[in-house]
């Protein structure tokens, strides 16, 4: 299990964790601007990066599957898709828990510090909402651990706030939670897009809604 010893739980330990291979990477006499990508919970830690340490060199950033508001928003969405009543109330009655300060010690299989963290403290709407670095969000349109509507929901937040930042968001058509479809994993595709744009002085909104 992860500690903060080995690998941490919390936010603020992958965000601690990162920064010292950042740190120690843009220190190199050969090392230029950064491009920093995050799937599913590393895009929670990318955006807290890119919010906490705007001295790194970042010149874009690529979320992968885990752009949006909290995780309870996911969790709540994934209910009601399944048209559980039941299943929304309980999450529900799961966030107050957290927000009362009387969650459980852990919580679908993680410490309740690692929900607190990743999910309460703060979200990545939260952090992308303090920085202008370009953004590249890529999401699954078949998600089925982050709904897809996590995604729309950012990018509308992000495109009303901020409307000068350069944002390039892609609704993978026919794609899972790790950009996989019917005809393999699109994942590198995606990164061959994202690179170009990133190092193509990035500007405007571009949204796309199909298979690569």
């Amino acid at each position: 299990p992860c500690s903060a010893r080995n690998g941490g739980i919390t936010l603020e330990d992958r965000v601690a964790d990162s920064l010292l291979q950042l740190r120690a990477i843009s220190a190199q006499p050969w090392a230029g601007p950064l491009l920093l990508v995050g799937t599913s919970e590393g895009a929670d830690v990318a955006a807290a990066i890119a919010a906490r340490e705007p001295k790194l060199p970042i010149s874009a950033l690529l979320l992968i599957g885990g752009a949006g508001p909290s995780q309870f928003f996911d969790l709540a969405t994934l209910q009601r898709e399944a048209q559980s009543r039941e299943g929304v109330a309980k999450i529900f009655a799961d966030y107050l828990s957290f927000l009362d300060g009387k969650p459980p010690a852990e919580y679908l299989g993680y410490p309740s510090q690692r929900w607190k963290s990743f999910a309460i403290d703060a979200t990545p709407l939260d952090n992308l909402s303090k920085t202008r670095i370009p953004v590249f969000i890529a999401h699954g349109e078949l998600d089925k651990s982050v709904p897809v509507a996590s995604a729309d929901l950012l990018v509308i937040e992000l495109m009303r706030q901020q409307k000068q930042r350069a944002i390039y968001y892609w609704s993978v058509a026919g794609a899972d939670h790790s950009l996989s479809d019917a005809r393999g994993n699109r994942l590198a595709k995606i990164i061959e897009v994202f690179a170009t744009w990133a190092n193509s002085a990035p500007a405007g909104r571009t949204i796309v809604t199909r298979a690569p």
